[in-house]
């Protein structure tokens, strides 16, 4: 499950999803999902990444990511939709590899 994106270009953002890894770090001050890749991008442990807008949180959110991959989310556990959520990867990274906590 491996993709490659050119150094400092975000791969592919996938609206309505969420990934969750071991790992997660709520990354303040982030205006956009590329602003997110971008911060992921810095952070050698960090795998993938979310940003959330509302309804999903009262204010947009970047949550940096990493360690063992554990689930593709597309719905609450009430099944309802993951809207305001879009989900991608770190340029040239695995997403299902280990890795040491983000934070």
């Amino acid at each position: 499950l491996a993709w490659v994106a050119a150094a400092g270009q975000c791969g592919p953002m996938e609206e309505g999803v969420d990934y969750l890894l071991q790992h997660s770090y709520l990354s303040a001050y982030v205006s956009s999902p590329d602003a997110c890749c971008a911060r992921c991008q810095k952070v050698p442990t960090c795998l993938s990444w979310t940003w959330l807008t509302p309804p999903a949180a009262n204010q947009e959110e970047c949550w940096l990511k990493g360690g063992s991959f554990a689930e593709r989310r597309t719905q609450r556990l009430n099944g309802a939709a993951l809207a305001g959520f879009i989900s991608g990867n770190a340029a040239g990274r695995v997403q299902s590899q280990a890795a040491t906590p983000v934070y």
